[in-house]
């Protein structure tokens, strides 16, 4: 059943602090070269050493076609490291970090302000919200709440603080992901006839409701590439195995493209790429490959537990929730220059998807 309180909160009620003055370590600790790699992918270079109290992280920039060694620098001198509790399922706009959080023991969202140094409190309930996403070309939020079959999507105005069940139909679902034009989503529900969360679309101006896939396994982290033709999202089969695969925005040309995955998956913009992470040994690897299953390529081995890649439109920030002692922290890191030491364009790869093309 759906909580009836979704509906009554005010905006004004939303609390906000400062993040207290604690920095763990200065810029320069932080800097991270990434290395060139010759056409089979081998390392040309040492690792560098770090500060001890960041993890060793040896990234290979391989977003797109061109691969050229870059520098990631961290965003800002506090990364989210003095908040309490675990940081995952980051996603960006501009320049404000929404995620999720159990720092009061159940999973709340938050709004992170780089420049105003500040968190928002977006949820503080007993019942968990999560898996957050902003909707394209709106100042609100997609998040999920409720357990299992009780899930439900919910349309947050950060405006106006208003909120709003997102579909009207009796399904549980959650784990949204938007096309650009936002008249179309593709979410996780649960589907009776195969007893299985399934990979469902549903179109806002048709009001049509599609199930794309029809797996023998749990699907999940359904995500739109940024040109809104494709999907990327995960399947937990019956052996046990999790696969990670592809197929266009109506459900065809299923490709399968990595197995022993874990989490959520994103795109590059450029459409080019698809990061993700997979469980291998006693370790955790963060690897991308290109769409249609060629030139997988790694980019961060550790062995702590790593989830929840986002990259930002313009290529030039990388999240990803690293697990420091007993909780996940959200790293942020830039490229700061090309290799002629001029900044990176921006990408211009990324634009409006026409209605006419979902029809």
């Amino acid at each position: 059943m759906f909580i009836p309180r979704l509906f009554s909160r005010n905006i004004y009620a939303i609390r906000k602090f400062r993040l207290p003055v604690l920095t763990i370590c200065h810029k320069s600790m932080l800097s991270l070269h990434l290395l060139p790699l010759t056409k089979s992918g081998e390392n040309m270079s040492k690792n560098h050493h770090l500060h001890p109290f960041i993890i060793v992280l040896t990234m290979l920039m391989a977003l797109s076609g061109n691969i050229m060694a870059q520098t990631l620098v961290p965003d800002s001198d506090i990364i989210l490291s003095c908040f309490p509790g675990s940081q995952r399922f980051p996603a960006l706009a501009n320049e404000e970090i929404l995620f999720q959080s159990d720092k009061n023991g159940n999973e709340d969202l938050y709004l992170f302000s780089p420049d105003a140094d500040t968190i928002i409190v977006l949820s503080d309930c007993p019942t968990d919200e999560q898996h957050p996403v902003w909707v394209p070309g709106k100042n609100a939020i997609v998040f999920d709440t409720g357990f299992n079959k009780n899930s439900r999507l919910v349309y947050l105005d950060l405006k106006t603080g208003k909120e709003k069940k997102l579909l009207h139909r009796n399904i549980a679902c959650r784990e949204a992901s938007f096309t650009p034009s936002r008249h179309l989503v593709v979410f996780s529900g649960f589907d009776d006839r195969t007893q299985c969360w399934q990979i469902f679309s549903y179109d806002f101006v048709y009001d049509n409701l599609n199930r794309l896939t029809a797996e023998k396994g749990n699907c999940r982290f359904p995500v739109f590439s940024p040109n809104g033709k494709n999907i990327v999202y995960t399947v937990q089969e019956d052996n046990g195995k999790q696969y990670l695969k592809t197929m266009n925005w109506y459900g065809r040309n299923v490709k399968i493209l990595a197995k022993d995955v874990s989490g959520r998956a994103c795109w590059t913009p450029d459409n080019w790429r698809i990061l993700f992470v997979i469980r291998s040994g006693s370790g955790y690897l963060l690897k991308s490959i290109r769409a249609d299953g060629s030139e997988t390529k790694e980019m961060l081995s550790t062995p702590h537990p790593i989830c929840c890649p986002a990259l930002s439109i313009n290529r030039k920030k990388l999240l990803l929730s690293v697990k420091k002692s007993d909780k996940f922290q959200i790293i942020t890191f830039r490229e700061k220059t090309n290799q002629r030491g001029t900044p990176l364009p921006p990408s211009t790869s990324v634009s409006p998807v026409d209605q006419v093309m979902h029809k």
